[in-house]
């Protein structure tokens, strides 16, 4: 029971330092659709399964390893994480701020009637 639970948690750490890793070196210069990291992270649980009811550890636990790291990939692609470097396809990310500026007149002066012309001269002063 003790080395079920010292497994797991090994399990744990060595899943997300690597992931972290790999985000930090490899997965944030890989440009792939969530879709299919979704597909694969499916295809290795499904494995992970067989490997259970099949009585491999070892094949278990690279399941297990491997569907997790999937699985967090596409959680960070998907933008379900704290941090956004990974997100893909965020309208919101890629939408700048529109600044309307007034266009310049420069006729202004000469259709002002002279009284006009005078305000404006003594507000410069």
């Amino acid at each position: 029971m003790f080395w079920q639970i010292l497994n797991t948690i090994l399990l744990v750490v060595l899943v997300l330092m690597t992931h972290n890793l790999l985000k930090i070196f490899l997965l944030s210069k890989i440009k792939v659709s969530k879709w299919i990291v979704l597909g694969a992270t499916i295809v290795f649980l499904g494995m992970s399964i067989f490997a259970a009811v099949s009585g491999d550890v070892w094949l278990l636990y690279l399941g297990v390893f491997l569907t997790s790291n999937l699985a967090l990939w596409f959680m960070d692609l998907k933008g379900w994480g704290g941090d956004k470097t990974l997100v893909q396809n965020d309208k919101s990310a890629k939408e700048e701020k529109i600044v309307i500026k007034s266009k310049a007149k420069p006729n202004r002066v000469k259709n002002l009637s002279e009284q006009e012309k005078e305000k404006m001269l003594l507000k410069k002063k």
